[in-house]
């Protein structure tokens, strides 16, 4: 167990929350080691919590605490299922399909590491009856309209403020409207990340499980990444008599690092930024980072684009998954059955 602390102390210190996860002997290290499977910080993050969650559940409604796995039966993951869908979520509301199923899938998964562990001899999950795949409701996303409003905005303000801040704001805000990458791929991007892909211009994104993926650089992109890097470039000699390097993130604040050493802009400030510049620009919605990757995704299935070939480029494991973006209401004339030839 010193090892463990010693190379993750974070992470014990959360794991120790839990009663099961610190009285569970062995349970620790093997806790431990189900969260490290994944590669992806924010998917140990979101398997941590829906633990917790679940076992905070177990506590509440049981009245005890889970010693080992093996006392989890089938009967107390579906009166959790039930708990989610009538007031597991916020503010005691219903749980989105969406949750659920997540939820569902982390205990699953747990109850799969435990099996090849030999630590219980069954997943009370296997073959459990799940909510439908489509959501309760979709994230929001904008129209063609407000995207433009958003973005004219931004290039005004580029011009006639022309600081570092602008066009910080801007760069982040057009790389996620015009790729559709998640905000912790955007957050994590580094300066060698933008480069020549056999001769184009190119983003190198490291995705969801270790997966890398390279998606061309719309030619507005490359200008306004290329503006961005000069400025940028500019103010670390004046300010820090630095120079930007291959390994530097490329979207930080300097106002917050200074005398440091640099660190990547946070998920929470990628989400104000977007939502301060959006209500300046006269968007009335709130929005997330999320909605315009929604947004992208939208905007080319109703451009008649390929759903396979959306789902490629904006890093979808599954069509399916791309699917749930698709709202396109089809009229009669565009149905299939119509171009049958035999």
């Amino acid at each position: 167990m010193s090892e463990i602390t010693r190379s993750a102390p974070s992470v014990i210190k959360k794991l120790e929350e839990l009663e099961f996860f610190s009285r569970a002997g062995v349970g620790q290290k093997l806790h431990y080691e189900f969260l490290k499977n994944y590669n992806s910080e924010e998917t140990r993050k979101a398997y941590y919590s829906d633990l917790k969650h679940f076992f905070n559940f177990y506590k509440m409604a049981f009245t005890k605490t889970v010693r080992h796995p093996k006392e989890i039966k089938r009967v107390h993951i579906i009166a959790y299922k039930d708990f989610l869908i009538d007031c597991g979520g916020k503010d005691n509301s219903k749980a989105s399909n969406l949750t659920v199923r997540r939820k569902m899938a982390t205990l699953s998964s747990y109850f799969k590491f435990m099996m090849e562990k030999d630590i219980v001899i069954f997943n009370p999950l296997d073959g459990l009856k799940r909510p439908k795949k489509s959501p309760n409701k979709g994230t929001d996303c904008l129209s063609d309209q407000e995207v433009r409003l958003l973005l004219d905005f931004l290039d005004v303000e580029a011009i006639t403020i022309n600081d570092f801040t602008t066009h910080l704001h801007r760069t982040m805000i057009y790389i996620l409207f015009y790729t559709g990458i998640r905000v912790t791929e955007l957050i994590n991007l580094k300066r060698a990340d933008f480069y020549l892909y056999n001769g184009m211009p190119a983003l190198k994104i490291k995705g969801k499980g270790g997966t890398t993926r390279i998606i061309p650089v719309h030619n507005d992109i490359k200008i306004i990444l290329e503006d961005y890097l000069k400025i940028l470039r500019k103010v670390l000699r004046e300010t820090k008599k630095e120079v930007l390097s291959a390994d530097d993130y490329l979207f930080f604040s300097l106002k917050n690092n200074r005398n440091k050493a640099r660190r990547n802009i946070s998920r929470y400030g990628v989400y104000k930024i977007l939502n301060k510049r959006a209500f300046q620009a006269g968007v009335k919605q709130k929005i997330s980072p999320h909605s315009a990757r929604a947004t992208l995704i939208t905007s080319l299935l109703n451009q008649g684009q390929d759903l396979y070939r959306v789902s490629l480029s904006v890093g979808h494991a599954n069509a399916e998954t791309t699917k749930i973006y698709d709202k396109r209401n089809r009229s009669m004339r565009d149905n299939a059955i119509l171009d049958i030839n035999y």
